[in-house]
């Protein structure tokens, strides 16, 4: 399925899954914003532009000795 066949309906949000204790980039699910942009008709006449800001307010780790910092 290539990226333009992706669509929500085929996304794992909602569905059970089995827990992973290890990274696996299978598990990511890219979704198209044009996808909702011609759905509702918003962009066609108005210019979008913006980004995506990640805050990471508390983040904690355990080092190599398993203890939390």
């Amino acid at each position: 399925m290539n990226l333009e066949e992706k669509t929500v309906a085929h996304s794992p949000l909602g569905k059970s899954s089995e827990y992973v204790d290890q990274y696996d980039a299978s598990l990511l699910f890219p979704i198209l914003r044009q996808q909702s942009r011609d759905q509702t008709g918003y962009g066609q006449n108005t210019p979008i532009y913006g980004e995506d800001i990640w805050n990471g307010y508390e983040i904690s780790w355990l080092n190599t000795k398993g203890k939390p910092e």
